[in-house]
């Protein structure tokens, strides 16, 4: 008898034993599945897969998207390249994540 990643139910000489991974019992789900499901919206519409957005509706996550690419471009006039080179990452990371090829661009 074993309850870990694989699951066997047996008691010796049982010819019914039950046996199955644990992706396969009810309540559990496959890791690429969850992970599916942590990067879609939850009933809300807040995305939860990335703490730059945590919480945030697409909408807000393309608000601060831009904030982030205007906050950048405004430390490389100020000659903080590596604050200027954060801010962008991170635009880049909110377009990506809004499938914004346009804004991925700029």
């Amino acid at each position: 008898q074993s309850l870990g990643a694989n699951v066997t139910v047996a008691e010796e000489g049982d010819s019914d034993a039950f046996s199955a991974s644990s992706s396969e019992l009810p309540g559990n789900t496959s890791d690429e599945e969850k992970e599916r499901r942590r990067r879609e919206p939850d009933d809300e519409g807040k995305y939860h897969d990335d703490p730059l957005w945590y919480g945030k509706t697409q909408a807000e996550i393309s608000y601060a998207t831009e904030l982030e690419k205007s906050n950048g471009n405004a430390a490389s006039r100020d000659g903080d390249w590596k604050r200027a080179n954060r801010y962008w990452k991170n635009a880049l990371k909110g377009a990506q994540k809004l499938q914004d090829a346009d804004t991925e661009l700029r």
